[in-house]
């Protein structure tokens, strides 16, 4: 037994002073006594996450002439993921659909009501219904973010909410006047406002750079969609190119045929006339 023998019993005894402080002297070698700290990364490597539920959304659709076609399309299915995954979560919805100087139409999604049955179908029939309406004209930012900062100014619900400008970037330069932008930064550094830009069909925006926050140095620009614009575009443009062929051999083959039936589409069979007006429908845009 170690501690029966003179080495032992000293090491023991030796211990027991060092523990109760009752030693005169001593001198340690090979390891250095300290308090021991956790290893801090620095601040700008940390990943920040949120101490509390989301806060309301609000986004800014670009419906503009601009936006037609493939880039409209899949700009309205991020924003109807956007909307479920935020019903799903307890955060409140809204979105603005916005062209022109004049062009804005609201839509809200509220917070579910457990009384209320049916109500995330309704509430989601109404945001696809509204999904299902565009501007045609030019692209003005302006008006959509004076409604939202109204929004957040004067209703406490809306106060706490991240903005989303959904668009394709050909913006004017500056984007927003003086007072805005000067409104835009006061927002930011008093009540924490943040606005996020998601780029559709563009891989950079010089404009949508200079509205979105950016006080820690970090530009909220996003444009992880913009590989998928040209899949869409080539898609679309095979749909109406094979439409259109199939139109034209349809409409020769019946003329050289005995028996026509005549439409306003021409000469070729009724299959093929629903196909090429469902087509056409696709293409047109229902406005606001």
């Amino acid at each position: 037994n170690k501690v029966t023998t003179s080495k032992g019993r000293s090491n023991l005894l030796f211990r027991v002073r060092m523990a109760e402080r009752l030693l005169r002297s001593y001198e340690l070698t090979g390891m250095e006594e300290r308090l021991s700290q956790p290893k801090r990364k620095p601040w700008r490597n940390m990943q920040t996450l949120p101490t509390t539920p989301g806060g309301p959304i609000i986004v800014a659709l670009d419906t503009s002439f601009s936006m037609h076609g493939s880039r409209e399309k899949l700009a309205k299915a991020v924003v109807l993921e956007c909307a479920n995954a935020a019903v799903k979560s307890g955060r409140s919805f809204y979105l603005m659909a916005f062209s022109g100087t004049s062009d804005l139409a609201e839509c809200e999604v509220p917070l579910l009501d457990p009384s209320k049955k049916n109500q995330k179908e309704e509430g989601m029939q109404r945001l696809i219904n509204f999904l299902g309406s565009s501007f045609s004209g030019g692209t003005d930012i302006t008006r959509p973010l004076e409604r939202a900062v109204a929004l957040m100014s004067k209703n406490d619900e809306w106060a706490a909410a991240d903005v989303l400008l959904v668009t394709d970037g050909e913006l004017s330069t500056p984007p927003v006047n003086e007072y805005m932008m000067n409104l835009l930064k006061k927002m930011e550094l008093e009540k924490g406002l943040e606005l996020h830009g998601l780029l559709i069909g563009r891989s950079s925006s010089e404009p949508l750079s200079m509205v979105c926050t950016d006080w820690d140095g970090k530009n909220r620009v996003y444009n992880f969609l913009s590989k998928y614009d040209s899949l869409l575009s080539n898609t679309q443009n095979w749909a109406d190119k094979y439409f259109r062929n199939l139109a034209s051999s349809t409409i020769a083959l019946n003329y050289a045929s005995p028996v026509r039936r005549r439409s306003a589409f021409g000469y070729f069979p009724m299959q093929h006339q629903r196909l090429y007006q469902s087509s056409q429908r696709r293409n047109q845009r229902r406005s606001f």
